[in-house]
């Protein structure tokens, strides 16, 4: 909620409906500008094994000549800081520094063919008027991790089935969706997706949607190792877990950050449908949160409880294998044992949690009843606040209306006109 004058009525709670649009605002995209001219010809681009068509990487083996700057030795270190601060400094190609191979005491930095026609040339003419350097050509290597998959896709396919466009990645594993066009190809597409990835050592497609009791996907190994045991990293955590039994989407990274960094230092957090802990783990970790932490899936609630040991916050999470409605029964009534409600109608103590998260967009409106009177006694004290996800393909009047009807209530004030707390 935005700051305000508002004031928040008395003995309510406060829901926040996020609508997910699967917006992924870190792209993955290459430092080295891809030229048609790299592109090896179509047929030497997939050979033929056993009968069967298969992706030839080895055709994208090439070396390549490209403008260099010749500097010696000793300036090497800060004409290389000089180039990375200005203001294009994806010009630079990713290649490291070579000793030039005619005289050990000079260095010669590989760029992009296309800085000549770059502000940035700007830049190298001030370094070679300086007498730091000289222009020069040099011979790179050129592998196929030198390319985007789509354009390479687009090259050896044909562009008039549109490239793959997102990767989404889990650990070691690449995930893609394909369309019925691409189904024939897509042993190729994998080949090609991994090679053009060297940080993955497994591609899978998605066979089938979300179904099931625990959410799961249904996966085919297109490329690469049939190991779905996945080590993730996200917001500063690491996190374990069997991709192929567990819920897990990359895409939603941004919304896993932004609720983190909304929460206050040492928050109570309740999170009904936790997976494997994207918000439970960096809560803890790194602000410090009282967690307790429910997924219906078993498989989900044992990888947080390694994930808990590995990030070193075993202390901080309690882990419940229950239904949703069930695990926030019982979880008042365990924390009103171990607490009594203060009488005191002014008072400031909150043993419970402050804030709630229910991110299972699809059914999350209908958890929503699970809070009618579940706080009942404690009318005088803050309410939590309760963080519910949707799609975003839903009009907001009408998951206001669902919200109005599972909370049994006739009216919702949207939350820029609640103050904070």
């Amino acid at each position: 909620p935005s700051s305000s004058s508002s004031v928040r009525p008395p003995n309510s709670y406060i829901i926040l409906l996020y609508c997910i649009s699967y917006f992924n605002p870190w792209p993955c995209t290459s430092l080295w500008s891809v030229m048609e001219c790299l592109l090896p010809p179509v047929k030497q681009t997939l050979k033929v094994v056993q009968g069967v068509k298969t992706f030839n990487r080895d055709a994208f083996n090439r070396a390549v000549r490209v403008p260099g700057l010749r500097i010696t030795k000793r300036d090497c270190h800060d004409v290389l800081n000089e180039l990375k601060d200005a203001d294009e400094p994806k010009m630079i190609s990713k290649r490291t520094v070579t000793i030039d191979p005619e005289d050990s005491d000079y260095r010669i930095i590989p760029l992009q063919p296309s800085f000549v026609e770059s502000p940035f040339r700007l830049k190298i003419d001030e370094v070679v008027a300086k007498g730091c350097g000289v222009l020069c050509k040099v011979d790179v290597p050129v592998n196929i991790a030198e390319f985007n998959h789509d354009d390479v896709i687009d090259h050896v396919l044909g562009d008039e089935l549109g490239g793959v466009r997102r990767v989404s990645v889990v650990g070691h594993i690449g995930h893609i969706n394909l369309c019925d066009d691409y189904l024939p190809f897509k042993r190729i597409v994998g080949d090609i997706v991994l090679a053009c990835n060297p940080d993955l050592r497994t591609v899978v497609r998605k066979t089938a949607a979300v179904s099931g009791l625990y959410r799961l996907n249904e996966f085919e190994v297109l490329a690469g190792d049939n190991d779905m045991q996945v080590v993730h990293v996200l917001n500063g955590c690491t996190f374990k877990f069997d991709f192929s039994k567990a819920f897990w989407n990359s895409r939603l990274a941004f919304q896993h950050t932004q609720l983190v960094e909304t929460l206050a230092q040492g928050s109570v957090l309740c999170d009904m449908f936790a997976g494997c802990g994207p918000f439970s783990v960096p809560a803890a970790k790194k602000l410090g949160c009282r967690v307790y932490a429910n997924d219906l899936n078993p498989a989900c609630a044992e990888a947080m409880r390694n994930s808990a040991k590995v990030n070193r916050v075993e202390k901080k999470i309690s882990i419940f294998n229950l239904d949703a409605r069930q695990f926030l029964r019982e979880l008042v009534c365990r924390i009103k044992a171990d607490h009594e409600y203060p009488e005191a109608a002014g008072s400031k103590q909150w043993p419970m949690f402050t804030d709630v998260t229910m991110n299972l967009p699809r059914t999350a409106l209908q958890f929503l009843d699970a809070f009618e009177g579940i706080l009942a006694g404690a009318e005088h004290l803050p309410m939590p606040m309760v963080h519910v996800y949707c799609f975003g393909r839903d009009e907001e009047a009408h998951v206001l209306q669902k919200a109005r009807e599972y909370l049994k209530v006739n009216s919702l004030a949207p939350a820029s006109q609640l103050s904070p707390g």
